[in-house]
């Protein structure tokens, strides 16, 4: 709801927001996570690539000046997977990111604990939800993180997977993913967020939008 405007929302599309290559755009990071594909077409035929091999650089894209966009495609998610999305703004609307933060996650839950419990109480906050998180025997099958704003093109985080397969899924481990993220973002200064104010609220976000995926993942157990 809090993409573009009303108007925009009804009138652009999503393969006109990726074709655009803006480090802001708002359907990147949730498609990358979902390691989508986009196809082209053209003179020379039909071509299909990784979406995080679509981007090059800010406004450039691996589109050739014949070719059209024709179809985003993403596999389908195990049930116990889900995602989220969170565009950090100081509006509620038209408005570009500070940051843009997306995260996949596949868990095995063993012992989801209080978890469901915490998640239930309309006053828990989200060091309650960590707590909780911490005491449960949550292991993570896949956690995949895509960010906005922190690079020159949209950008998936990537070397997750050896920090975080089948490991007990708590605070520490998300601190050692936000450190790889923060490793490879390429964050700066501009009049919408300092560097370190950028770099603090993916730390902080990636937490949050995990806590979100696993709510998420609890209603449907």
């Amino acid at each position: 709801k809090n993409l573009g405007s009303v108007q925009i929302r009804n009138v652009a599309t999503i393969g006109g927001n990726l074709c655009n290559a803006a480090p802001s755009a708002d359907t990147a990071p949730p498609l990358l996570v979902h390691n989508a594909f986009v196809t082209l077409e053209g003179k020379g035929g039909r071509r299909s690539l990784p979406l995080e091999e679509f981007f090059l650089g800010p406004g450039k894209t691996a589109k050739k000046e014949d070719e059209v966009l024709i179809e985003i495609s993403l596999p389908t998610p195990p049930k116990t997977a889900k995602s989220a999305y969170w565009k950090h703004t100081r509006r509620a609307a038209l408005e570009l990111p500070i940051i843009g933060v997306a995260v996949y996650l596949d868990v095995d839950p063993r012992e989801y604990g209080r978890l469901q419990q915490v998640f239930d109480l309309p006053d828990s906050t989200w060091d309650d939800q960590l707590r909780a998180l911490n005491e449960s025997e949550v292991f993570c099958k896949e956690l995949r993180v895509a960010l906005g704003v922190a690079a020159p093109i949209p950008l998936k985080v990537k070397d997750l997977d050896g920090i975080v397969k089948d490991k007990h899924l708590n605070d520490q481990l998300l601190s050692e993913v936000t450190d790889v993220a923060l490793q490879k973002a390429q964050v700066r200064d501009s009049w919408r967020g300092a560097a370190w104010y950028r770099k603090e609220m993916i730390k902080v976000l990636t937490k949050r939008l995990v806590l979100i995926c696993l709510r998420r993942i609890l209603k449907e157990v």
